[in-house]
């Protein structure tokens, strides 16, 4: 899998499918915090990556955190999921930490388009 360029503002939130109560807390203020809920099987998924380690070597405003759902049956994804139809799933946070998208599928455009609204631009 893609790797995160070195000295960026990038963790793995959950490893194995664990509830996380709320993702306010974990919201970078003044920064645009990109929440992808992933599977290691979703081959979309990879290419989240790509293009969020890419806007991660260019702009130092973004922070970029995974959540392994590892299946449709975990915690995590009956908590966050419901609802949703396909992987990946991305949740942004703006820079106030407050909401700005969510992105079902792999639409790259309307991530792209979200990480604006929440940078302000």
């Amino acid at each position: 899998p893609p790797q995160p360029p070195a000295g960026t503002d990038f963790r793995r939130l959950v490893e194995a499918g664990q509830d996380v109560p709320s993702l306010e807390p974990y919201a970078v203020r003044g920064k645009v915090t990109v929440f992808d809920f992933y599977a290691d099987w979703c081959g979309p998924c990879r290419r989240v990556d790509e293009h969020l380690f890419e806007l991660l070597e260019r702009r130092h405003d973004i922070a970029y955190r995974k959540l392994n759902i590892v299946s449709w049956e975990t915690p995590l994804a009956k908590h966050y999921l419901a609802g949703v139809p396909s992987l990946p799933f991305v949740v942004v946070y703006g820079k106030d930490g407050k909401p700005a998208g969510s992105i079902s599928g792999l639409e790259l455009d309307r991530l792209d388009r979200a990480i604006s609204s929440g940078s302000g631009r």
